[in-house]
């Protein structure tokens, strides 16, 4: 069985790192995903998706030729015959698949990956088609309770969480030793962490602000390691040098191996604006790593006790706190918690794919 996945881009985020961890584990069960290149620039993961068996069809960007690209949507579409189109979208802004779908008699399968958009023109098309997506969705999904409220309201969704490969995010020494090395980090170092886009939605400068008040009377050398990269990386690396964090920030850029990562870290910072159901925060949880999250991301996040959500509303000197009792108590890592939950992918996975299976009915 085929299923056609549109809403991926160029860049490695939240919803190609979802889409990908679930191509890896259905095309064991036979399910194959094919992709709508929406922008013309090429896909994230674009060699991997060949390897696996998938197709990528390279279409018009669509705020460019918006017409051209329905032309060439339906073209695929009615040439492949599939019998749903799984559409991953972070608000309403862009309905043009969902009338191409529809047009095309296939099934739409909406699914929220956010639980609230930026920028004017975004919000402001999102309002103006919100109504029509929720009653036009066939099948509503969402990433968590939070996101599928936001996007659907009243109307009913099922939550198809951002699970993941537990064993490849279990925490390992090798990779620790490796990864601090790599970035010059000694074992002595305490090393905050960061993973995702720097964009607004993550408030990243609060990051620096954060690390300015833990280094602040620290008994240990500390360091930030940002894994990613985006619009804001500039603006950061200028706040921190007028914040006088400059020499004890890592700018590491976008990893694939972000497991090992993660296993370099002593904690996770996420002090986002707004998040649906964040997967930076269930791969961290998987490591065994403290995690401290603004009170702004979706509590359904929350796993382990190790996890502890912080207002933005005060200074970073409560997140101080938070973390030096962490860094007090100093517990091992524990891995395994998640296995056999719904946050692995072996087990949601096999849910997503029933879904598939009654559209090829």
């Amino acid at each position: 069985m085929r299923v056609l996945q549109v809403g991926l881009s160029e860049n490695i985020g939240g919803i190609e790192t979802f889409v990908m961890s679930y191509f890896r584990e259905l095309v064991k069960q036979g399910v194959v995903f094919d992709f709508i290149d929406m922008y013309g620039n090429g896909l994230a993961f674009a060699d991997e998706i060949i390897g696996l068996g998938g197709k990528i069809f390279t279409l018009p960007n669509y705020k460019k030729h918006p017409f051209y690209f329905m032309k060439e949507m339906e073209r695929v579409l009615r040439s492949e015959k599939y019998a749903c189109v799984h559409m991953n979208m972070l608000s309403a802004a862009n309905l043009l698949p969902l009338k191409v779908t529809l047009k095309c008699g296939c099934i739409p399968i909406v699914h929220s990956h956010n639980s609230g958009t930026e920028g004017i023109l975004r919000s402001l098309l999102h309002k103006k088609n919100v109504k029509k997506l929720r009653k036009y969705a066939k099948i509503r999904l969402s990433c968590g309770e939070k996101a599928g409220e936001w996007m659907f309201g009243k109307y009913p969704f099922k939550v198809i969480p951002n699970a993941i490969d537990v064993e490849k995010f279990s925490f390992d020494i090798n990779c620790r030793e490796m990864i601090r090395k790599e970035i010059g980090v000694s074992e002595e170092t305490y090393l905050l962490g960061f993973v995702g886009r720097l964009s607004n939605q993550k408030n990243p400068k609060y990051l620096v602000d954060i690390l300015s008040a833990v280094k602040d009377g620290f008994n240990k050398p500390i360091k930030l390691v940002i894994v990613g990269d985006g619009e804001l990386k500039r603006e950061v690396a200028d706040y921190a040098d007028e914040s006088g964090c400059k020499d004890n920030i890592i700018f590491a850029g976008i990893k694939k191996d972000v497991g090992a990562w993660y296993s370099a870290m002593d904690c996770l910072l996420l002090p986002s604006l707004y998040e649906g159901f964040v997967i930076v925060a269930i791969e961290a949880q998987a490591n065994g790593l403290p995690c401290f999250v603004s009170d702004s991301v979706s509590r359904e996040t929350k796993i382990s006790n190790r996890f502890e959500f912080l207002p933005l509303s005060k200074s970073a000197e409560e997140w101080k706190a938070s973390i030096l009792n962490t860094v007090a108590e100093n517990e091992m890592r524990k891995n395994g918690m998640l296995r056999n939950t719904i946050y692995d992918i072996k087990v949601s996975a096999s849910e997503l794919c029933e879904i598939y299976k009654n559209c090829d009915c």
